[in-house]
């Protein structure tokens, strides 16, 4: 009786599965990358599997991005979790200070996260993965981002005072090889 009580149970789950992801690709690959945050190679095959399917793989953003992966319309959103040293926390932190409202621009990001578990470090990270943008290259942003973690210090301890952003002085963007390298070593 345990044989064929199992082989019953096993063929059920198996039909499930199958008509899932037979019908609903899009919600069943997203489970399973959700499933393998954490390991590289599990998370390789299913988002090749995903692109051979034709399913978009958008980027994290940390506008949209949540802690899992999730089905943005035809898509699959990235979440922040994935990035090298941002990890849960920090993403979460990232999640609860956008429900405040979105980020508008990057002074507005350092200035609202720098300091809360958000360091140099992470934003590195983030602007290298491609989560920050708002408009500018990463060359720009990596740059630019002493000048504007000064700015953050500074309104942070002005109070009331409102202190001017800073001029953020636009770069050329790195070669293409080396923006591959850089969302490689954080993704």
């Amino acid at each position: 009786g345990f044989n064929k009580s199992h082989s019953v149970a096993y063929a059920i789950i198996a039909y499930k599965m199958a008509f899932i992801k037979t019908y609903f690709l899009k919600y069943f690959i997203c489970a399973l990358l959700t499933n393998a945050i954490g390991n590289d190679i599990k998370t390789n095959i299913y988002i090749n599997r995903a692109r051979r399917s034709g399913i978009k793989i958008l980027s994290p953003s940390v506008n949209d991005s949540n802690l899992k992966y999730y089905t943005d319309g035809a898509s699959i959103r990235c979440p922040l979790s994935i990035i090298r040293n941002v990890g849960t926390a920090v993403a979460n932190d990232i999640i609860k200070e956008r429900e405040k409202g979105l980020f508008v621009d990057f002074c507005d990001f350092v200035l609202r996260m720098y300091g809360t578990g958000v360091n140099r470090k992470v934003i590195t990270s983030l602007i290298e993965s491609g989560s920050i943008s708002f408009g500018y290259n990463k060359r720009t942003l990596i740059e630019n981002l002493d000048t504007v973690i000064n700015y953050a210090d500074i309104a942070k301890d002005a109070g009331i005072i409102e202190v001017e952003k800073p001029y953020i002085k636009e770069y050329e963007e790195y070669s293409k090889s080396e923006l591959i390298n850089m969302e490689l070593r954080t993704i």
